[in-house]
C-alpha cells in the first residue's frame, strides 16, 4: 500500500540549470521503498524539476535523518558530481547530537562496515558480511549534560556509516533505536527528555567548491540542544 503524502512543502536551498538541493526532512525516505513509499525523490521530481531529464540524489539520508540533498538534473551534472567524487571535492558535513559524551575532542574512525548476519538491515562496524572500507572525521563542537553535539565529516559513503562508527566509539546518535542509542536522556536536575527520533542532520554539502549548500538545525534538533542546558 502507498504512503500517504503529507502536505509539508520541500524547502529549496539552492538550483541552477542542472542541481537543485532540498532540505530533507526526518520521517521521509530519500529513494522509493519496495512498496511504494513516498519519497524526496518522488517529491522533487513531480513538485519541483518534472522536465528534468534524471533526478538522481548524491546522497541518501536514512528515513529519520534530515539535512540537504543535492540532486542531479541531466547526465551531464551526474558525470560532474562522479568527477567530484573521484577526486574527492565532493564534501558533506553532518552534526549529530550523541551521548554519553566521548572523551576525545578529535577522532578518525576507520571500523569497516558489514552486513550484520543476523538481520541484513543492519550493519556492523568491524565485522559482518561484504565488509568495505570506511573512514569518518569526528570533532566534538560542544559538551552538555552529559551530551556532545559532534561535528562529523565522512569521507567514504557506506550505508548507516555515521550512526555505526559513532555507537563503536561508545557514543550512539541520541534516538537511534538501530543502534542502542539512548531514547531519553537525563538532565542533571533529573528532568527527562524523550527523544523521538534519529538526531543525525546533514547540515553542508560541497560539490567542487562552486556549489556549496547549508542547511539549518531544524526545530527538533535544536530545541533537544537548548534543552540539554
Amino acid at each position: 500500500m502507498t504512503a500517504q503524502r503529507d502536505a509539508t512543502t520541500l524547502a529549496v536551498l539552492y538550483r541552477d540549470a542542472r542541481f537543485i538541493a532540498v532540505d530533507k526532512p526526518s520521517g521521509l525516505l530519500t529513494t522509493r521503498g519496495d512498496d511504494g513509499s513516498d519519497s524526496l525523490t518522488d517529491r522533487v521530481r513531480l513538485e519541483l524539476a518534472p522536465d528534468a531529464e534524471v533526478v538522481h540524489p548524491l546522497s541518501r539520508l536514512d528515513y529519520e535523518v534530515s539535512g540537504v540533498v543535492l540532486f542531479a538534473l541531466d547526465y551531464e551534472a551526474t558525470g560532474r558530481a562522479a568527477g567530484a567524487r573521484a577526486s574527492a571535492k565532493y564534501h558533506r558535513e553532518y552534526h549529530a547530537i550523541v551521548s554519553p559524551a566521548p572523551a576525545f575532542d578529535e577522532a578518525e574512525w576507520r571500523w569497516s562496515i558489514g552486513v550484520d548476519p543476523r538481520n541484513p538491515s543492519r550493519r556492523v562496524a568491524a565485522g559482518g558480511r561484504e565488509q568495505e572500507s570506511a573512514h569518518t572525521v569526528a570533532r566534538v563542537m560542544e559538551r552538555r549534560s552529559g551530551a556532545a553535539w559532534l561535528e562529523l565529516t565522512p569521507m567514504t559513503g557506506r550505508t548507516h556509516q555515521l550512526r555505526v562508527h559513532c555507537a563503536k566509539a561508545g557514543a550512539a546518535v541520541v534516538g537511534d533505536r538501530t543502534y542502542r542509542g539512548a531514547r531519553r536522556l537525563t538532565l542533571d536536575d533529573g528532568a527527562v527528555l524523550a527523544v523521538g527520533r534519529v538526531m543525525l542532520h546533514c547540515a553542508r554539502v560541497s560539490l567542487g567548491g562552486d556549489i556549496v549548500v547549508s542547511s539549518p538545525w531544524p526545530e527538533d534538533f535544536a530545541a533537544l540542544w537548548r534543552a540539554l542546558k
